[in-house]
């Protein structure tokens, strides 16, 4: 048997015979050694009778393999090298890299030792990056982009590529080792801005066929393969994501045990509140460990980091501070961690109050780790017996976290998903259920019915809301306590009797804005937009320092915003100063804004903006002709009307309002959406006496009324930011940065731009398509142009009973008009802004999730009447492993995932997926699956 196997082994090695030699042996002290341990050499003849007779009927049990050489293995493995690294980083450095100055130790040509060799002299290696945070708001993701991903959570990546079109609009990522990663930007958690260095075309390439295998990556097309060369990776895409994730990584204990403290004085007994992110990268940054047990010195620096200067941070620190609130939210420390989706990148972190913390770790954590007598297999006994009430009475922490995870305010926190499923696994008829809300909400209600509630996801802490803690029951108290101060303004333009038009829905809850005209004659109109002015109800409005000692206007600084959700709406501003301020009382005399204009209508229905006639007034007026949008649309429509005059402002205004959207989409480049845009919102109806809210679908249509509206108030923020920047005042602006995209991509955004400019609307199809080439608005404190509403500059003035933004605006021109100090300085906005942002991607955040909640039920309900019941869905992303994203057409906020037949042609996005079945629901997870 070992001459079989060893003589296999020469053959299988390829060695002749002829290079055996007789094996040498080392000499020994044993004299009684074997002479016959040596071998004979074969002879050529034996040699050959081995091959022919022997080697020739073995070969059949051997794998299949081309032995070679160690010459040709070498040849070969040089060749691959060669075509597969080297030629890729040669024609990469010299085609795609483009200025000398940049390179490598200035190197032009390429050379070998660029790999595993010279080191980059645009950077030092061992530094990290600091970064302007207004960059996150102002500039959108570009290639050199340095990012921490979802999908690798533990390290940086950089952006090395942008979608290629509307059919796949996902980004190329490179992570340290080289890897691509395909991704669209909702897969981002943290970005920080970089620069590469100049000159840098592409950072992939397209792999060329070398004759070997591709090493290449698959994107869209198993045809097409794309690579990172090695010189690109170890000098470009890996140098700084590697030397910031390393850094991070080794400053994490001690920003844990920071933040630690920090939340000591941070946290807010009363209840739940949001920090903006990078203020507290910026105490992170700041506090000195030695004086933190001082509570002067921890107040006076937390106090002072409201004003601070922080827009310009380490990158490393900010990561290190966001893995720290991730581990931290395991023991409840924080709650959520905001994100941004234009800066794609956190915007605030909710800070849990301490008893929140020691509740989770003294009695679900702890107690539950007990011998035998554990929390979890007492209640779980108790549930089985269905023994509910002493459930009830001795275990009201547990009671309390099914309601925290139901209402979404412990989903970061997966030890409490563990304990959960250890619970469910144990009950006889949950214990093939996976941990969700729902199903936690399911629970509650089986042990106490009496906690029922329409929408538990109103108790959600981020929201804030007066049912949610102690501390929206204080702020509720305060605005029932507190009324408003007018200030007397002896300098008000009284306008009289002008008919002032408020059009607005018969369920409005504050009205502040309303519209008149005067024809001028020639073509030439006088437009005034009156605006409700709250901003004279504070303390300190009128004077020196202004109202930011008034507790009413800093609670609205915390609110930012009238909170409008389908079941709820909570409001800005206590009902007595909505009350005092509102417009549309008539014949009630009532102190307003004013901002006037000139417009020229020429005869082919286009018109121009006399801007140099804008103006801003403080007022009065007390004519409201009673108006809503569904009598304004009557009245335009009708041929005939028992007030003429009447009839002719609306149908100036309407003529105006029209010529201002072509403005608007044909000069300034806006997009409009089309109709059939916003389908399937929701609206509550009341039916007999059941106290279940029943569930209706509207579609959101534009009329003639709402167009009139809309356009004006964007007239009037288009002016307001024209206004504060030839006047330098510091304001709270609104901006749009398109998206930076590859060139057909960008073909397709701005063929939607064309359709749009030539009146053609783009349709809920075109809209799918290229929704993921969209960007967000975002708030900010620099003049920067509104892109998708076609504005160089976007101030917004309308709604200061609405939102807090305007509001502060409202003061601002309050301020110039009367010659003060301005109550927020450029520094101040800044810091300002990302609460502001913040609190807006919440309510946008949980809006979508009430929505969505209230569709799902719907749904549920109808596939429960109809099991057999089948829908039409469209695609919204590219295939993965046979699962596309997809949305109800006629439903906004019916958005889920669909699994394709075995076979079936994977469809693009836009497309139409008919006859699909519901397979799974979550309503308050927001799960939706189907099969196709």
């Amino acid at each position: 048997m070992n001459v079989l196997c060893a003589t296999r082994r020469l053959h299988s090695s390829r060695l002749s015979f002829r290079a055996l030699q007789k094996q040498r042996r080392s000499r020994t002290k044993n004299k009684n050694e074997n002479p016959s341990f040596g071998t004979t050499p074969l002879k050529k003849e034996e040699i050959k009778l081995i091959n022919k007779l022997f080697l020739s009927r073995t070969s059949g049990l051997e794998p299949d393999l081309e032995i070679k050489e160690l010459a040709d293995i070498e040849k070969d493995y040089n060749e691959r090298y060669l075509k597969r690294i080297i030629w890729p980083s040669k024609r990469w450095y010299e085609h795609d890299w483009k200025d000398r100055s940049t390179k490598i130790l200035g190197m032009e040509r390429f050379s070998k030792n660029l790999i595993n060799g010279a080191k980059p002299n645009f950077n030092k290696r061992n530094e990290g990056i600091t970064f302007h945070t207004q960059e996150l708001l102002e500039s959108p993701l570009k290639v050199g982009d340095i990012v921490l991903l979802k999908s690798n959570a533990t390290e940086l990546s950089m952006c090395v590529a942008l979608p290629e079109s509307a059919d796949d609009p996902r980004y190329t990522f490179a992570t340290i080792k080289g890897n691509l990663l395909f991704s669209t930007r909702s897969s981002i958690n943290l970005r920080i801005p970089y620069s590469i260095p100049n000159g840098i075309a592409n950072l992939i390439t397209r792999e060329i066929p070398h004759g070997f295998n591709p090493i290449g990556v698959i994107k869209s097309s198993i045809n097409e393969t794309f690579i990172l060369p090695t010189v690109t990776r170890q000098h470009i895409t890996s140098l700084k994501p590697f030397t910031v994730s390393h850094i991070a990584w080794e400053e994490l204990p001690l920003t844990i045990k920071k933040l630690e403290v920090l939340h000591r004085f941070l946290q807010n007994p009363l209840g739940w509140y949001q920090i903006p992110f990078f203020q507290l990268v910026h105490l992170v940054d700041t506090i000195d460990m030695s004086s933190c047990n001082d509570r002067k010195y921890m107040k006076t620096l937390i106090d002072n980091s409201k004003n601070d200067s922080y827009n310009n941070l380490d990158a490393s620190r900010c990561l290190s501070t966001y893995w720290a609130i991730i581990e931290q939210q395991e023991t409840n420390m924080w709650g959520d961690i905001q994100r941004n989706s234009c800066s794609m990148s956190p915007i605030s972190v909710t800070v849990n109050p301490l008893k929140a913390y020691q509740h989770f770790n003294d009695y679900l954590v702890c107690g539950t780790k007990q011998k035998d007598l554990d929390k979890i297999g007492q209640v779980t006994r108790l549930m089985n017996e269905k023994n509910y009430t002493i459930i009830k009475e001795k275990y009201p922490e547990f009671m309390s976290m099914l309601k925290d995870y139901a209402s979404g305010n412990l989903n970061q926190n997966s030890q409490v998903a563990v304990l959960i499923s250890a619970f469910l696994r144990k009950l006889n008829y949950y214990k093939d259920m996976d941990v969700s809300k729902t199903v936690c909400y399911k629970l509650l209600q089986e042990i106490d019915p009496t906690q029922f509630f329409d929408n538990i996801l109103l108790f959600n802490h981020d929201l804030n809301l007066s049912n949610s803690s102690n501390l929206g029951q204080s702020n509720k108290q305060l605005y029932a306590l507190c009324g408003p101060q007018i200030s007397a303004d002896a300098d008000r333009v009284d306008f009289g009797n002008l008919r002032v038009y408020c059009i607005d829905s018969e369920t409005a809850h504050e009205i502040d804005d309303g519209i008149s005209i005067i024809n001028k004659g020639n073509g030439i109109y006088s437009l005034s937009i009156h605006i409700a002015d709250p901003s004279i109800l504070f303390s300190g409005a009128s004077e020196i320092q202004g109202p930011l000692n008034d507790d009413v206007f800093k609670l609205a600084m915390e609110k930012s915003f009238t909170t409008y959700l389908p079941d709820i709406v909570e409001p800005l501003l206590p009902n007595t100063y909505s009350e005092a301020a509102d417009l549309g009382k008539n014949g009630q005399v009532t102190n307003a804004m004013t901002f006037t204009v000139n417009v020229k209508t020429l005869p082919d229905e286009t018109l121009h903006v006399l801007y140099d006639t804008f103006d801003i007034k403080l007022s009065k007026i007390r004519n409201f002709p009673k108006v809503t949008y569904s009598r304004v649309n009557k009245i335009l429509q009708s041929s005939d009307y028992s007030n003429p005059s009447v009839k002719q402002d609306l149908e100036d205004l309407h003529k105006i309002a029209r010529a201002l959207r072509n403005n608007r989409m044909k000069n300034g480049g806006a997009v409009v959406f089309g109709e059939g845009f916003n389908k399937g919102m929701i609206e509550f109806f009341e039916e007999g006496q059941a106290e279940v809210k029943n569930v209706k679908f509207i579609d959101q249509e534009e009329t003639p009324a709402t167009l009139l509206v809309s356009e004006l108030m964007i007239l009037t923020n288009t002016l307001c930011g024209w206004f504060f920047k030839k006047n330098n005042i510091p304001g709270i602006y609104r901006s749009y940065n398109k998206l930076l995209l590859g060139s057909k991509a960008t073909m397709e955004y701005m063929s939607l731009q064309s359709s749009t400019k030539s009146g053609v609307s783009p349709s809920i199809k075109d809209m799918t398509r290229v929704s993921s080439l969209m960007n967000s608005s975002v708030y900010t404190s620099k003049p920067r142009m509104h892109e998708m509403i076609g504005a160089q500059q976007y101030l917004t003035v309308t709604s200061p009973l609405r939102r807090f933004p305007d509001l502060l605006n409202h003061f601002q021109i309050h301020r110039f008009l009367k010659k003060l100090p301005f109550v927020f300085n450029d520094e101040k906005l800044q810091n300002l802004i990302w609460h502001i942002q913040s609190r807006a991607d919440i309510l946008k955040k949980m809006s979508r999730a009430i929505n969505t909640y209230w569709t799902l039920e719907y749904l549920q309900k109808a596939i429960f009447e109809n099991p057999n019941k089948r829908f039409d869905v469209m695609i919204t992303s590219v295939p993965n492993n046979g699962v596309v994203n997809c949305l109800f057409p006629d439903m906004s906020f019916a958005r889920g995932k669909l699994k394709l037949k075995k076979g079936m042609p994977y469809p693009v996005i836009g497309d139409t997926v008919t006859n699909c079945r519901i397979v799974k629901l979550e309503s308050l997870d927001g799960i939706l699956y189907l099969e196709a």
